[in-house]
């Protein structure tokens, strides 16, 4: 729209050329230039900020994405630690270290 009222300006600025003093014709076209400039320096500001704020949602996307994870995975730890039970035998406690040690594992690997 911007772009389409500054064509309409410099075509009505040519169509009233010879009806007004040169040196009213100067500043218009100087004013028309500064108009096009300007215009110019905000389609870039305005690309500038929608690139902004794509690669922003992008990087809360991935963060919502780690974040599920890592409640998943607490919620999965929570409950392995509240099902705790003294066990009895050897073969049963052995069970539940190698159990607790692949836990202790998997924490190391999500610190990272």
């Amino acid at each position: 729209e911007g772009t389409a009222r500054i064509q309409q300006l410099e075509q009505h600025i040519a169509a009233k050329t010879g009806k007004i003093p040169a040196r009213a014709r100067e500043v218009m076209e100087r004013e028309l230039n500064n108009l096009k400039f300007d215009s110019g320096k905000l389609s870039s500001a305005v690309s500038d900020v929608r690139q902004g704020l794509e690669g922003r949602l992008s990087q809360w996307a991935e963060y919502e994405g780690s974040m599920d994870r890592l409640l998943s995975w607490l919620s999965e730890s929570e409950m392995a630690l509240k099902n705790y039970s003294t066990l009895n035998t050897l073969e049963e406690k052995q069970e539940q270290l190698n159990k607790y040690q692949s836990m202790l594992v998997s924490l190391r690997q999500h610190e990272a």
